[in-house]
């Protein structure tokens, strides 16, 4: 988490009742049942039993997205803010500041966050990450109506009229987002480290303790298998189509695709790096287990290969064998 964490706001304690229900969910699990939705109607329609599955699909989807929307138009009556949470509001203007571009704009409606933004920029040493929530919650705690709904329409003003500084950034956020530095977060204020120190070899972040340190490595390793994802979704995406009927291949290929749609959100949506390997972590178990799985079934299609040239090979050493034999009776017989 990042160092400065504040309370619930007045506002917060007059949410719809709901929202003490859905608040552990994360946006982003909207997008799981999407994936799993749309891969069983696939395999449906290739087993060309769609027409009596699409009842059950399309119930299954109206009891996952009807109470979100419901909720969603709760709290658009609540708190005039039609989503269910203002986090991807507080992500843009994050990349705003993040990438500097909070001056590049002239419209007057967005005058005033422009000035107040200037003025929040001035008083921070360059070196330093601005932060959207410092911004928010202690210095400007006006701009929370709406959902930070203002700081939303002014953050995707500027994000969509400078795609051309925009992408190349989110297209190295994403590299970072595949293999991210590891942080454990004992400094109280690690926010500050990015941009004045190497987060890897800061002395807040060093443990004396070397088995500490030798796990820390490992689990940076470990990460590195993440460059294999284009190609586990390609193998397993192959896998699944040779063999249609399969129950258990959908599902590896859904939670590929969801682990592709969380570094997706980890490097785009993300405007600190220090929080790349929190925010990716859900989905790391499904990293390793999906290579596991194809490095077992590889290692298995493998021997049976290496087992049928064995056979196969079998009968000619066996003719060869018998060949021999005839020969040397003839020649004792001519003898």
């Amino acid at each position: 988490m990042p160092s400065f964490s504040p309370g619930p706001t007045p506002e917060e304690h007059k949410k719809p009742l709901a929202s003490a229900a859905l608040s552990p969910v994360r946006p982003f699990n909207i997008y799981v049942p999407v994936v799993m939705l749309t891969l069983c109607a696939i395999q449906d329609l290739r087993l060309r039993r769609f027409g009596g599955s699409w009842r059950q699909l399309a119930l299954a989807t109206g009891a996952i997205y009807l109470p979100l929307v419901a909720y969603m138009t709760g709290n658009l009556a609540v708190n005039n803010f039609f989503g269910i949470s203002n986090v991807t509001n507080l992500n843009e203007f994050g990349k705003v500041l993040e990438y500097r571009l909070y001056d590049e704009t002239n419209d007057p409606a967005y005058a005033t966050i422009k000035a107040d933004v200037d003025a929040y920029a001035a008083q921070s040493p360059p070196t330093v990450r601005l932060d959207p929530f410092i911004f928010i919650y202690v210095l400007h705690p006006e701009y929370q109506r709406d959902g930070i709904g203002t700081l939303g329409k002014y953050s995707r003003s500027i994000l969509l009229s400078h795609l051309g500084t925009v992408l190349p950034n989110v297209a190295d956020d994403l590299a970072y987002a595949v293999n991210p530095t590891i942080v454990l977060f004992p400094a109280s204020n690690l926010h500050t480290l990015q941009g004045t120190e190497n987060v890897k070899t800061h002395p807040s972040l060093q443990y004396s303790a070397s088995w500490k340190s030798a796990i820390l490595r490992l689990n940076g390793y470990e990460y590195w298998v993440y460059l294999l994802l284009p190609l586990v979704v390609i193998l397993i995406g192959i896998w699944w189509w040779r063999r249609p009927a399969s129950v258990a291949l959908p599902v590896l290929f859904a939670l590929a695709l969801c682990i592709v749609g969380g570094v997706l959100i980890t490097g785009i949506l993300s405007y600190d790096r220090l929080e790349a390997s929190r925010l990716r972590f859900p989905f790391d178990w499904g990293m390793f287990l999906l290579v596991a799985i194809l490095a077992v079934e590889g290692w298995v299609r493998l021997a049976a290969r290496l087992r049928k040239e064995e056979l196969d090979a079998q009968p000619a050493r066996e003719l060869v064998g018998v060949s021999a034999q005839n020969k040397e009776y003839s020649m004792r017989s001519g003898a």
